[in-house]
């Protein structure tokens, strides 16, 4: 539905993109919820599987295989209606943890993948992104990855799949990517059952080591500038400090994760006032601090 009663009895329409509240059925009257990250934002029923957009047979058997492979160690809830905001996929919980188990066929916005993940973290929950055949096929690209990665100290940038033709997950492990290209660099296991993911720490691969030559790349955006480049040039020039300043400090060796590298940016956004997570939904600040800085100590300690 295109229009809900919010809770005083006004018509909302779900183009208007409102705020996130409880929102009514005008026909039934029941709580219905808010749904984003498409083309056209609509209202749907809250629990009612009548009333809902049919939901395709490729993820519905895999949530309906996810939920055995979790069964053994944890209670497990498919279609979980946490509150009027958010309905989880899988809800997995046991004495020590508690987990929004998301399995995620179909494209979804870097912004309404961010939404979720913070409302999950927001609520006490720990969010597990398992990624479908479309995803997979997109996985080798730098565009695409950088928007569903996630990071474990175990796993170091990682994602998981799971495909219809599989009774196993495909965990994707230690993604790195050359400074100067988009190449990319994985490892891949096989995972059977919840016990083996949780205990698996393989061995860290030993990919190319890069070296970077900041004052080389700064000369190059002078004579060819991305966006990027000219918009932290102009916000130095504004407050009267230097770009290269802050090129010089950062570290030659730099541990790159997955996602479009603005060279020293953290410092830089902190002072501009800027989201510094804004283009990596499933990392914390925590471990793009660890990158930047090239310190593997701080990576150690993270998880």
């Amino acid at each position: 539905m295109l229009a809900a009663y919010n809770q005083k009895g006004k018509l909302i329409y779900a183009i208007q993109n409102p705020a996130y509240e409880l929102f009514f059925c005008p026909k039934c009257k029941r709580p219905v919820q808010l749904i984003k990250g498409v083309k056209r934002p609509y209202f749907r029923h809250i629990g009612s599987k009548t009333i809902t957009a049919p939901e395709s047979s490729l993820h519905l058997a895999g949530k309906h295989w996810l939920a055995q492979f979790f069964a053994s160690f944890f209670l497990v809830d498919l279609e979980y209606v946490w509150d009027a905001e958010q309905r989880l996929d899988l809800y997995a919980r046991n004495q020590r943890w508690q987990f929004a188990i998301e399995y995620q066929c179909s494209p979804i916005s870097k912004k309404e993948l961010q939404r979720r993940n913070q409302l999950y973290v927001q609520k006490g929950l720990k969010p597990l992104w398992i990624f479908g055949p479309q995803h997979y096929q997109q996985a080798h690209k730098l565009r695409h990855l950088q928007n569903i990665v996630s990071y474990s100290s175990s796993w170091g940038f990682y994602v998981l799949f799971k495909l219809p033709q599989d009774d196993f997950l495909r965990l994707n492990h230690h993604y790195q990517s050359s400074p100067y290209s988009n190449k990319l660099y994985w490892q891949q296991a096989k995972i059977e059952n919840w016990q083996q993911l949780s205990h698996l720490k393989p061995k860290s691969p030993s990919y190319p080591v890069h070296t970077i030559d900041w004052q080389q790349w700064y000369q190059f955006q002078q004579l060819h500038p991305q966006q990027n480049f000219i918009a932290l040039q102009n916000w130095c020039y504004q407050h009267q400090c230097s770009l290269l300043f802050f090129i010089k400090k950062t570290p030659p060796i730099t541990m790159f994760p997955i996602y479009r590298y603005w060279p020293c940016y953290l410092t830089i956004l902190k002072l501009m006032d800027t989201n510094v997570v804004a283009d990596l939904p499933l990392i914390s600040e925590s471990v793009i601090q660890a990158c930047v800085t090239a310190d593997q100590a701080k990576f150690d300690n993270l998880f």
